[in-house]
């Protein structure tokens, strides 16, 4: 079984640096310049936070 970094992120990303979030389950990777960062994220459960953030949509309804 694949992990998320191995089927999601090609090798470009991958191989840049990992952002330390405390997060489990996430995948980051932080590229810097001298005047910005772009950070690349993934989560290998999307279901666990899917669900908090549709609570949230069906309470606007």
């Amino acid at each position: 079984m694949c992990t998320l970094k191995e089927e999601f992120f090609p090798d470009m990303i991958t191989n840049l640096p990992e952002a330390d979030i405390p997060i489990e389950g996430l995948h980051s990777y932080l590229l810097q310049g001298e005047n910005q960062q772009f950070v690349f994220m993934g989560l290998e459960n999307e279901d666990r936070y899917k669900a908090k953030s549709d609570r949230r949509g069906d309470a606007k309804k």
